[in-house]
């Protein structure tokens, strides 16, 4: 594991997810963040509740122009969005530079998709997070990926 990376396991309930998303984006000055979700109309949703609050995001999707996903990767880029909310799919093959953060909105599915999830961040050995937002329903995909792994994932409730 990078030692500058810092990943939590943020145990949280279905309803209490997106309020999660707003606190973190308040709480912490990430100027980068990719957040991940598992579906299209998931990623939608996240960036529409983010847009709603006054938090810049963008959503980033395999169906949409070439001319929005090149607005989304520049704005993040640029840090003139703070976030770009995307599926596995459609961010397979994004560079979009530094990273401070990625938020897995849905927890991944496989070890793979953990494994490039998790390789979004610190390629410049800068500090970075990997924040997994979980609820109990979820528990047992984070145990498998920590069986595959060979160690088990930082868990932190919100306060």
């Amino acid at each position: 594991p990078k030692d500058n990376i810092e990943e939590i396991v943020w145990l949280t309930t279905k309803e209490q997810k997106l309020e999660m998303d707003f606190e973190m984006m308040a709480s912490y000055l990430w100027k980068r963040v990719l957040i991940l979700t598992n579906t299209k109309q998931q990623a939608r949703n996240v960036t529409a509740a983010l847009s709603n609050k006054g938090i810049s995001a963008l959503a980033f999707e395999a169906d949409q122009t070439q001319g929005a996903r090149q607005r989304a990767l520049e704005g993040l880029k640029k840090a003139s969005i703070r976030a770009v909310v995307a599926t596995d799919l459609a961010a397979r093959g994004l560079h979009i530079g530094p990273l401070e953060c990625v938020i897995n909105y849905d927890f991944p599915r496989t070890l793979e998709s953990y494994i490039h999830r998790k390789g979004r961040v610190g390629r410049d050995g800068e500090k970075a997070y990997v924040i997994h937002l979980v609820f109990p329903e979820e528990i047992e995909a984070v145990q498998s990926i920590e069986k595959a792994l060979g160690h088990t994932l930082t868990r932190q409730k919100p306060s």
